[in-house]
């Protein structure tokens, strides 16, 4: 059921808790205000560079979709995950 997973998807990144561990009672009791996901085109991110130079990048699905985060698990032997954008939604939850 598409719904129930992503509602598992947003409570594991809401609550910080592995999605596998989330039970139906937290999925109810989340609510997407008035049932609404809205799709964008473009995602602006805001953020400090290392020499604290405030910077801004933008993906986009469409044109500039590969992007690359630093790995937050320091034990892991490459420091970067690399992964393709292919939608952008938010949800007022």
């Amino acid at each position: 059921d598409f719904l129930l997973k992503l509602k598992d998807h947003i409570l594991s990144h809401l609550t910080g808790l592995n999605a596998d561990t989330s039970t139906n009672t937290h999925c109810l009791n989340l609510i997407i205000i008035d049932n609404c996901i809205y799709s964008h085109q473009i995602l602006c991110i805001n953020f400090t560079s290392y020499d604290v130079r405030y910077n801004q990048d933008t993906i986009n699905p469409c044109t500039h979709s590969n992007i690359m985060m630093l790995v937050s698990d320091l034990d892991d032997e490459h420091p970067y995950l690399y992964a393709r954008v292919i939608g952008i939604f938010h949800a007022k939850v």
